[in-house]
């Protein structure tokens, strides 16, 4: 039987079923706290953070709110890596390196890799004794042994999926509630066993995923008003996570070049790509990404190894105020982002959806 919003927010101890994505490059703890506050379930991005500033982010949050709250950390791969590709990236990129007063040596940038199993590790045990209400697996799955470590403290386990196939796993995984990513979400695709092209729109994934897994549905990806969300309860979904539509919030760390764009451009306007990481990813469409396909430049190795040398050279543009440089995430709810707070946005979405419960 689903498992309606009201029942979902009852499981978790929350009022409104919203969370917050983990958007690493706009959201922190300020808006993981403003989600609590009014009502919805917090989400910290751990993707990013060492040991340390996770457990720094977590006590933020204490500090502020005694309510539940969850943090999201992503599955590193497995394989092995050909650092060769960061070298090609270098390369590639040398000229815009230089011009943003970033060091164009492959060295560099191969001892910076934005995610591995021994980053992992420390974030876990950052994790385990931050002990938050909720776990989030982003690109994978618990394993058992991190899921065992996880109940034992107490702790939710949510996990990510793309595809009915993923959801199926994620319940085979143990966890309580699966978060299904739609083709409209922005950002990196939390694929894991199928294609990032294998693409399903939440109208079609979350009944199916509802279904199929009989566990609770939080919907991700292009929502950004309560009859979207209202739409989506009466197909399958327990909750939502809101992405973009938080994205130009007081509470949001975005540009204000940004805030204008996904307030005033339209879902075409935003690109698939894998350039930038090496994992498809919904962006805005810029100048840099224009100048890269024209030259028709691919991702120079799997994810992360391209992410090696984006990620800093698209942190100093932001900093240099450089949008001609970027590789903005959003999801096809720009346009809809008309949201001055976050708690404006999760009080009118999650009552909608409280509302037909």
């Amino acid at each position: 039987m689903q498992c309606s919003p009201r029942e979902f927010c009852a499981r978790i101890g929350i009022q409104r079923p919203v969370l917050n994505a983990p958007m690493r490059s706009w959201s922190d703890a300020v808006m993981a706290t403003a989600v609590c506050r009014a009502g919805g379930l917090g989400v910290l991005a751990g993707q990013r953070l060492t040991g340390a500033e996770l457990l720094e982010g977590v006590r933020k949050i204490r500090d502020e709110t005694d309510r539940p709250f969850a943090v999201a950390l992503e599955i590193p791969p497995r394989t092995p890596m050909n650092l060769s590709a960061v070298r090609r990236t270098v390369e590639m990129m040398s000229a815009v390196l230089d011009e943003l007063g970033l060091p164009a040596d492959p060295a560099y940038y191969e001892t910076r890799l934005p995610t591995s199993p021994e980053r992992f590790d420390e974030q876990f045990e950052a994790l385990l004794e931050a002990r938050p209400a909720a776990a989030i697996a982003l690109c994978g799955g618990w394993r058992e042994i991190y899921g065992e470590a996880l109940e034992a403290r107490g702790i939710r386990l949510l996990g990510a999926a793309t595809t009915l196939r993923e959801a199926k796993v994620q319940r085979s995984s143990g966890v309580e509630a699966v978060i299904c990513q739609g083709s409209e979400a922005g950002g990196p695709r939390e694929n894991f066993e199928d294609d990032a092209r294998a693409m399903t729109g939440l109208c079609s994934l979350v009944p199916q995923a509802a279904r199929a897994t009989r566990l609770p549905i939080i919907a991700a990806g292009g929502i950004a008003s309560p009859e979207q969300a209202m739409g989506l309860a009466c197909m399958g979904a327990s909750a939502v996570m809101l992405g973009t539509a938080l994205a130009a919030t007081e509470e949001s760390l975005a540009p204000d070049a940004y805030r204008d764009r996904v307030r005033y451009a339209s879902p075409s306007d935003s690109v698939l790509t894998d350039l930038f990481s090496g994992r498809t990813a919904r962006i805005l469409r810029s100048p840099l990404y224009d100048a890269l396909r024209e030259a028709g430049s691919t991702a120079l190795g799997g994810y992360p190894l391209p992410a090696a040398v984006f990620e800093p050279l698209l942190a100093a543009a932001k900093r240099c105020g450089r949008s001609d440089l970027s590789a903005w995430p959003a999801g096809q709810s720009v346009g809809q982002c008309a949201w001055r707070r976050t708690a404006d946005a999760v009080e009118a979405i999650g009552s909608a959806m409280i509302g037909i419960s």
